[in-house]
């Protein structure tokens, strides 16, 4: 069950006589106004008059637990708490306020008359007076918070409503000193006494200051530990169902208990001034939805916290108090995600709940609803049959009562002050009258007319008798928005933490913002997705038959009513074919009631086919089937907003519809290259097929004819997705944009994962030429460290090359011939990628990348690669991240597999390196001996430079020493600073010396050679492709910033050969090659680090000769193999292999890579 809170509103006159300085309270970041300030306009008054012609506001006139309550002298109570009037009090209060109700007002008041009459010598209220019942303190909680409201809007109540409070505060602090007052509900929900307690302590403290603290410190230390509930290693992360509660606060985990214990701990750091309280509440907030959370916003809880499956049910009452709460959140720490959240409830979740004239209410919601009945089986593990019925009391009759709430606090909470009381802010959107005094005895009236959340729009009006700062906040899900002040230009809103700053001046000024929004899906348990756009979840609304079930005596509008689907439900939908349709209202009005079906304006499209549904009996849906066939054709349903919706499909299964491009796919290969596919050239040497793979496409190299003009279509919409399992983490992309890979059918993705705060990772996605459904799944990454792998899709094996007048030419030997390719800038402020960047290793890169395929494999139209062959793909200093991210993959997938952590499980069968960096004791003497004598080339410097060399590496703590001594410090506290010293030393005086003036990547050409080309950095800097391919950052090729972050731990000088041996010694797929002609990870050094491996074939290596590859003949590439690993010297090629034509000399770009950005010492 479920029970109540109040709007926390501070009297701005009041305020102004104490400031909070001088209270010993740590001040709130906002401020709300008095009740009656904030009225809502509109279609949201139509709404609260809605609710007000209902069930809330006739309950005083037939329902027995309000109208013959026994905390005005009746007989009725429903429970020993006592929270039957108090609830109806706390929601009636504001209800009939903002709706100007005169029969509501003279209830409330009679209600608040006779309790403060009737309070006992002791100090007790409400009913327990001259009786023998018991005396616990949580029903008096919720009557406060309305006697609070009261006093706001009527100061001629403040004496008798503080002395009043002032008495049952001295008694309720002596019965929390001797242990009474308490039971397992009041233990939970402490925090609504503390509020009020600091309304007293801020505005009328009347010198009892001691006391107020001193109870407020008993009532904490006497309730539930929120702190300890909401700490990561205690929070249930599935269904409490069977689980054992691990501090032994069982109601902890009870739905309601939850919502309202949300405010504990910024209640609780008002007193305390402990920012970890603040922190706490924020990682509980996140927990709660990260593990129970759904897509309308709220979270499951059916008695108890229920996890994610879309049958479990949502009590009305959570959704409520959690809507309150969450303005409290924002109240005290200011963060914009909460009131985000809230607006979102309050559109979806909430009147979900209710029929459209809100007479009848449910108990439970479930987000896949197909019937609301008596249910049998029953899905609800603590909850009975009856629970998602639509009526008057189904299961328990605390939601009745404490449901009107939602509307008036939601309003109440619209707008808020700052600190300092200059500047007013308007935090959920929608349509609103507000007025008050902001400092200096500025007066204001502000008023927004507007549809939203059914209209991007929003037109407001501020008159101010001076000038202030005004904010509105702009939500998190808006794209390109924009503002025009006072009829000006249009210009893109700048919001700083949510807000956006308009400067208001004396008289009147206006301003239009236009919030548009993307189509959005959530992944959802079982490959199933939801859909948003804007704050507004969409489902399926199931045509539905209606069948009173009882009828109220006294009030035949109060029934229970049944609903059963009239038509197909089971659908699975093809979400890249989503369409928003807006039909505004011609009159510019909407209905009322507008969240019923067919009323709202807005409502989406879709390609969806009849699946395959189990149900549970004939009232609950099962689980969405995985991976779900088509039993019919396909065909077009409408979603339309979640909140209209009484029966509906909201989480749904996923399919690819058809289309003609699925039959438009044609091999671009040429002849040769399909007969390297079919016949190994080189018999009886059995090498892996990832090795195969990339040596045919590198011989594959020629040059091309066919050419495409820059005439650059713009790609759809950006889709978001959220991920259902980690925090922080979403995927953000355009599809099909047209750049580059312009091959007719084949699809492609480009755009951001977010793999944590502010990390934003680019990637790009290209779907295979031939046979995507069954192709590999290949991962490119570039090295440096800090160098983009765009270098990879444009220079080398990508779909197109960038001509010296930014046309694209198409590469018919693209790598995604043969394997679906996606190519990733990290880390992060690589290439596109943009945000806070806190790699400064190899070993701290891993978890990033891993992150970004557990969003990317979490998505549908990503998910079917996860079971293909995952092949991991790099180049440079890819020997340092080849060896570490398989690893720490490998470790990951060990971590799933025993349950103790959860996630997608990358499984790479095949890891491949082009000139790799591995080793750099062993590649660094490789330099000297490449110098000396560079096979096939001979002798690359003088033999006073090359003595020097020799010098330099072999002498008194030269190179090789101060490379042991790297190796030795392994990753102990002193081993930074030593590996970036031998690493500083080894570079200045081994590679440098080495090099000479010859290119470092190519020794055939000089350091001022550029091929290949760097056409595609100018390419990706134009505006317009930056916009077709959905980036959002200024493209840099390879930026300092992070390779300095790597130089800082030395990052560069470590090895990892153990890890590479290790991979090798699990026959996992190894390629390695190199081409000759590079100096800079030269392929002598390559070699002897894979001769140094400690895996079981080395000594068989060892003795291995190498056998030539030959195409038509023609040597191509010197080949060792042992099982599942083999080597390659790639001839003629410098270290960009996929880039070199056989014709050509040609060199990778200037100095991009690994150890080609030389910094002073």
């Amino acid at each position: 069950m479920v029970r109540t809170f109040a709007s926390l509103l501070l009297p701005i006159s009041a305020f102004l006589s104490a400031a909070v300085g001088q209270t010993g309270l740590a001040p709130k970041q906002y401020l709300s106004l008095p009740l009656g300030s904030i009225r809502p306009t509109g279609w949201l008054y139509d709404q609260l008059i809605v609710q007000t012609n209902g069930l809330a506001g006739h309950e005083h006139e037939f329902y027995d637990y309000v109208s013959e309550t026994d905390w005005m002298g009746g007989p009725s109570y429903y429970s020993s708490l006592e929270e039957a009037g108090s609830y109806w009090f706390n929601a009636m209060v504001p209800n009939g306020i903002l709706a100007n109700n005169s029969g509501i007002i003279q209830r409330t008041q009679e209600f608040l008359d006779y309790v403060l009459a009737h309070q006992d010598s002791t100090g007790w209220m409400g009913p327990e007076v001259n009786t023998t019942k018991p005396r616990y303190l949580w029903g008096r909680y919720p009557f406060m918070f309305g006697a609070i409201q009261m006093v706001e809007y009527n100061p001629d109540l403040t004496d008798q409503v503080v002395d009043a409070f002032y008495k049952f505060v001295t008694l309720a602090n002596q019965m929390l000193h001797n242990g009474e007052g308490v039971e397992a509900w009041t233990q939970t929900r402490w925090e609504d006494f503390v509020m009020t307690l600091q309304w007293l302590y801020d505005f009328h403290p009347n010198g009892n200051e001691a006391l107020l603290i001193d109870t407020m410190e008993q009532l904490k230390y006497t309730g539930v530990p929120w702190e300890e509930v909401f700490e990561a290693q205690y929070f249930p992360t599935i269904a409490t169902d069977d689980l054992p509660n691990p501090l032994g606060y069982v109601l902890s985990w009870h739905g309601v208990n939850m919502a309202e214990g949300l405010k504990a701990l910024p209640a609780t750091y008002r007193f305390t001034h402990n920012q970890s309280d603040l922190d706490r509440a924020s990682e509980g907030w996140d927990l709660l939805f990260q593990y129970h959370g759904r897509p309308s916003g709220i979270y499951a809880a059916d008695e108890y916290l229920a996890g994610l499956e879309a049958a479990r049910g949502t009590e009305l009452c959570l959704v409520v108090e959690t809507m309150f709460s969450g303005s409290y959140l924002y109240q005290v720490i200011g963060d914009p995600k909460y009131v985000d959240r809230v607006e979102r409830i309050a559109y979806n979740a909430l009147p979900a709940e209710l029929t459209g004239d809100f007479w009848s209410r449910q108990y439970l919601q479930q987000q896949n609803q197909i019937a609301a009945k008596n249910m049998t089986p029953n899905p609800f593990p603590n909850d009975g049959p009856y629970s998602n019925v639509f009526g008057l009391e189904p299961n328990y009759p605390c939601c009745t009562v404490n449901h009107p709430q939602g509307w008036p606090k939601f309003i109440t909470n619209a707008f808020v002050i700052t600190a300092d009381q200059s500047s007013l802010a308007q935090v959920y959107l929608g349509p609103f009258q507000t007025k008050t005094t902001l400092a200096a005895e500025n007066p204001v009236t502000v008023t927004v007319n507007t549809i939203y959340p059914f209209s991007d729009t929003l037109n407001t009006t501020i008159t101010a008798a001076k000038a202030f700062t005004y904010y509105v906040r702009i939500p998190s899900w808006v794209v390109n928005g924009t503002i025009s002040i006072n009829g000006g230009t249009l210009s893109a809103v700048s919001p700083t933490n949510g807000l956006q700053a308009v400067q208001v001046e004396a008289g009147t000024t206006t301003f239009v913002l236009d919030l548009p929004a993307e189509i959005t899906t959530e992944n959802r348990p079982h490959g199933s997705i939801a859909v948003h756009r804007g704050p507004l979840h969409y489902a399926f609304d199931i045509p539905r038959t209606s069948k009173i079930l009882t009828q109220n005596g006294e009030q035949p509008l109060a029934k229970d009513l049944e609903f059963d689907a009239s038509t197909a439900w089971e659908y699975a939908i093809d979400p890249s074919t989503l369409q928003f349709v807006n039909k505004p209202p011609a009159s510019g009005t909407l209905p009322s009631p507008v969240f019923d079906s067919g009323l709202p304006p807005l409502s989406m499209t879709v390609t969806a086919c009849p699946i395959d549904w189990p149900v549970a009996g004939s009232t609950f849906a099962a689980s969405p089937p995985t991976k779900p066939t088509c039993t019919g054709a396909q065909k077009t349903i409408t979603l339309t907003p979640y909140g209209a919706t009484k029966l509906r499909i909201g989480e749904f299964p996923v399919f690819t519809a058809k289309s003609w491009c699925h039959k438009c796919s044609a091999s671009l290969l040429s002849e040769p290259c399909a007969k390297l596919r079919e016949n190994s050239p080189h018999p009886g040497v059995v090498l892996a097929m990832a090795f195969f793979f990339l040596i045919a496409l590198f011989i594959c190299v020629i040059s091309s004819n066919i050419r495409w003009s820059n005439g650059l279509p713009l790609g759809p919409a950006r889709i978001t997705q959220t991920s259902a399992n980690l925090p922080d983490v979403d995927i953000s992309y355009v599809n099909n944009s047209g750049i580059c890979e312009t091959t007719p059918g084949v699809q492609q993705m480009s755009g951001y994962i977010s793999v944590g705060k502010n990390m934003n990772m680019w990637f790009w996605f290209f779907e295979a030429r031939n046979s995507p459904e069954t192709a590999p799944f290949t991962l490119w990454l570039n090295g440096g460290p800090g160098c983009s792998s765009m270098i990879g899709l444009f220079q080398e094996n990508g779909p197109c090359h960038v001509n010296a007048d930014l046309t694209t030419t198409i590469n018919p030997y693209s790598w995604n011939n043969l394997s679906n390719m996606i190519y990733i800038d990290q880390p992060i402020g690589t290439g596109f990628s943009y945000g806070t960047d806190t790699v400064n290793s190899t070993e701290s890169a891993a978890p990033f990348v891993w992150t970004a395929f557990q969003m990317l494999f979490e998505t549908t139209q990503f998910a079917k690669f996860e079971s293909r062959e995952f092949i991991f793909a790099t180049e440079s200093y890819g020997g340092h991240y080849g060896p570490s991210f398989v690893t720490y993959f490998d470790q990951q997938n060990s971590l799933i597999q025993s349950g103790a952590i959860q996630g997608e499980q990358i499984l790479v069968s095949a890891l491949m390196i082009n000139n790799g960096w591995y080793d750099p004791l062993l590649q660094n003497k490789a330099y000297v001996d490449f110098a000396t004598d560079a096979p096939g080339y001979g002798q690359l410097q003088s033999d006073e430079v090359i003595a020097k060399l020799n010098e330099a590496f072999y002498g008194s703590n030269g190179c090789q020493a101060q490379e042991q001594a790297c190796y030795d410090a392994g990753n102990s506290s002193a081993s930074n600073k030593i590996c970036n010293t031998a690493d500083n030393f080894c570079i200045d005086n081994v590679f440098v010396p080495a090099v000479g003036n010859r290119d470092s990547d190519d020794l055939r050409q000089n350091s001022s050679a550029l091929f290949p080309p760097e056409y595609y950095v100018d390419y990706l800097q134009q505006a317009s492709i930056q916009s077709a391919i959905g980036a959002e950052a200024k493209y840099s090729e390879c930026p300092d910033a992070p390779y300095e972050l790597f130089t800082k731990t030395g990052d560069d000088a470590r090895t990892w050969l153990p890890q590479l041996g290790a991979l090798a010694d699990s026959k996992l797929k190894l390629l390695i090659w190199a081409g000759d002609a590079d100096i800079n990870c030269n392929w002598l050094g390559g070699h002897a680090s894979v001769l140094a491996m400690d895996w079981y074939g080395s000594a068989e290596l060892a003795n291995t000769s190498f056998t030539n590859m030959t195409i038509d003949g023609t040597p191509v590439a010197a080949v060792q193999n042992v099982d599942n690993f083999s080597f390659a010297r790639v001839y003629a090629s410098g270290h960009e292999v996929p880039a070199f034509q056989p014709s050509k000399l040609p060199t990778e770009s200037s100095a991009t890579e690994h150890r080609a950005i030389i910094k002073p010492p």
